[in-house]
């Protein structure tokens, strides 16, 4: 007999369980069930949605006695769990953690456990999570920042770890990427290869396996060196959290609910009371903020300077009067060089020693960007209408969008007048090869970026040819900076200025990060090329003062209302112009009194469907507030703003503190 809402059949035998789906798509926060079966809060189980099974975690669980009232009240049928399976996965604080961070996300628990989840993993393990054995504290340490250049921060784990192990705690040391985990647990595994283990997705299916069951029995204090998906380790000794180069981009999750890891990280770490180190050479510009508030502590004192291998020569690239005769599709345009004097003599010297060099460009292709020379109408693709990207193949020149992945031939003519005088504007990686391969014809050239290697193994592959060569030029965009895990003899920046257009509050940010990665791998005096010397990012970081860019870059968000001081809610509307219109216009009625600010994306998807952005901001510490329950006057309509989020329809995507904003 089916238990429904009103029947009281065998009421006083059974119970309520209420269940976190861990399953995107499913809006619900919690779905209720009955059982025979008593189960303690935090076990998974197996229910069924929609004829499918699916993981969740238990909630609740009341007698069905104490909810006779609400049972017989309600207008709908509880399903029974008749083998719900029930295993502890998870430590009861990483369920803690994920709740603050949904609210902090406008999502459900649900969803956030299912992007940190290694949920095929756990489902295979025979082991579950032990209780903890350590007295749980009200209040932990502070979260603590650990400053140190890229190439040090190896060994200053190394002794940090051998300290947290020696007081009986394991520690888990979290990487961006696999190529930096398996970089670090080479390293800090020497001496304690019994206790240490590797975690990341590379791995084989039986390997993952073997070495999370092999961390969860041993009963001794270990070292775990993972990637952002397998954080939920539960290890019952746990006693610190490494977070490896916070500010990396990674850390941010491409799918929904679009999770920021390392907020994840400092809420698990919080729940637990225990030690988390946050390691950077250059932390993000909220991280300096908070630290100025007291709100993080030091692992090490540090200053706001930045350091690194080498020194570093500005070149201006206006001064550079030579004219040449460039090969382009135009062979009458007249160009500046793309190689000052000073970087052609220091890659004639290092062919002659046989040194090696890095150049850096900004951009990949043969030129970012295309204009009719006729009418000034840019080359765009006649899908997506995002501009198309002139580069070279193995059949020659095209067109390529790489949003939708449509290509058009060389001999495109421009759609607006038909004219085909198209001048390539911009600095791309195929342009400079070109020129360093005229300049240059007896060295060897090794290019990574995203359309000569599509993906990270090829990438690696190719980096490792060029480390193990004796001498040559590696010539590529960040996908070359990452792959770089030594100092290379001399590095150069060829083209960084195209990045100043992108219209982003973290450009500046994001590149004085990426020139003080590019120090770092230096060890000859860093050579950049640019056309914009009076920029004050090039100011600060020649004084290498970070303290002084922090300011000015504090300032500028302070003034235009950008994170620390709010928060930043996007909504995506995805569809034709009226049906974006009719949820635009119902949007804008529910929400009348924030402010929210409309606009339309760069790029559409790759259907061509129009793309519509609602930007809202919040004040962070009401946001914050609310995620940790902490009740202040002036708060209450954010609570139901985040209700109101939470109810939107699965076609309305939800960003908390989006990747980009455009």
């Amino acid at each position: 007999m089916a238990f429904c809402a009103k029947d009281t059949y065998s009421i006083y035998i059974m119970y309520i369980i209420t269940v976190i789906p861990l399953a995107r798509g499913i809006a619900k926060e919690t779905l209720s069930y009955y059982t025979k079966e008593w189960l303690p809060v935090g076990v998974a189980i197996t229910v069924q949605i929609r004829n499918k099974e699916i993981p969740g975690i238990v909630a609740s669980c009341v007698s069905a006695r104490e909810q006779k009232a609400a049972i017989k009240s309600a207008t709908f049928s509880l399903k029974r769990i008749v083998d719900p399976k029930p295993r502890r996965i998870v430590l009861d604080e990483f369920i803690d953690a994920a709740n603050v961070v949904a609210t902090l996300h406008a999502s459900t628990t649900g969803a956030v456990l299912h992007s940190v989840l290694p949920l095929s993993v756990i489902e295979a393990s025979t082991y579950e999570a032990p209780p903890r054995i350590q007295e749980r504290t009200t209040a932990g340490p502070e979260p603590r920042l650990l400053h140190a250049p890229f190439f040090d921060r190896p060994l200053l784990f190394r002794r940090l770890v051998r300290e947290i192990l020696a007081t009986n705690s394991s520690c888990v040391l979290i990487a961006p990427t696999i190529t930096r985990a398996k970089a670090l647990h080479a390293i800090l595994e020497r001496g304690i290869e019994q206790d240490t283990f590797l975690l990341h997705s590379d791995l084989s299916g039986t390997n993952i396996l073997r070495a999370w069951d092999a961390a969860l029995i041993s009963t001794r204090p270990i070292l775990a060196v993972v990637t952002p998906g397998f954080l939920a380790l539960p290890r019952a000794n746990l006693g610190a959290i490494i977070l490896e180069a916070e500010s990396d981009s990674t850390y941010i999750r491409r799918e929904r609910p679009f999770l920021h890891i390392r907020t994840f990280v400092e809420e698990y770490a919080r729940a637990l009371g225990i030690s988390l180190h946050i390691a950077d050479n250059l932390f993000k510009v909220e991280t300096y903020h908070a630290y100025s508030k007291g709100i993080y502590d030091i692992s090490l004192p540090f200053s706001l300077r930045t350091t690194g291998l080498s020194a570093e020569e500005l070149i201006d690239m206006t001064d550079e009067t030579s004219f040449v005769l460039k090969k382009t599709i135009n062979p009458k345009l007249l160009s500046i060089p793309l190689v000052s004097t000073k970087l052609v003599t220091r890659l004639s010297i290092n062919q002659t020693t046989e040194r090696k060099t890095f150049l850096f460009v900004g951009r990949k292709g043969l030129a970012p960007q295309t204009i009719c020379g006729d009418c000034g109408t840019p080359i765009a693709c006649t899908s997506c209408g995002l501009p198309a990207l002139l580069h070279e193949t193995k059949e020659g020149r095209i067109y390529a969008c790489h949003h939708c992945q449509k290509r058009l031939p060389a001999e495109t003519t421009c759609h607006t007048c038909r004219g085909w005088r198209l001048i390539p504007l911009g600095i791309g990686c195929d342009t400079v090869r070109n020129e360093i391969a005229e300049l240059f014809p007896d060295t060897p050239i090794i290019q990574i970026d995203a359309l000569h290697c599509t993906t990270k193994t090829q990438a690696l592959r190719a980096y490792q040819t060029f480390k193990e060569s004796r001498s040559g030029i590696l010539l590529g965009t960040e996908m070359a900076l990452r792959a770089i895990d030594e100092p290379v003899e001399s590095v150069a920046v060829v083209s960084i200025d195209n990045r100043f257009s992108v219209p982003d509050y973290r450009i500046h940010e994001h590149l004085y990060r990426t020139l003080v990665a590019l120090r770092e791998r230096s060890i000859d005096p860093l050579i950049i090329q640019t056309r914009h010397l009076r920029h004050p990012l090039f100011h600060f970081f020649i004084k290498k003062s970070y303290a002084d860019f922090y300011e000015h870059e504090i300032a500028e968000r302070r003034t235009f209302g950008y994170p620390p001081f709010v928060s930043l809610i996007r909504l995506t509307i995805t569809g034709t112009p009226q049906t974006i219109q009719k949820k635009v216009e119902q949007i804008e009625d529910d929400l009348a009194q924030y402010e929210l600010v409309q606009y339309e994306a760069l790029r559409p998807t790759k259907k061509g469907e129009r793309v519509l952005h609602i930007l809202i901001k919040v004040p962070t510490t009401s946001w914050y507030n609310l995620a940790h329950d902490i009740q202040e006057d002036g708060d209450e309509s954010y609570r139901q703003l985040l209700t109101y989020l939470r109810a939107l329809s699965p076609s309305i995507a939800v960003e908390y503190e989006p990747k980009e904003i455009i």
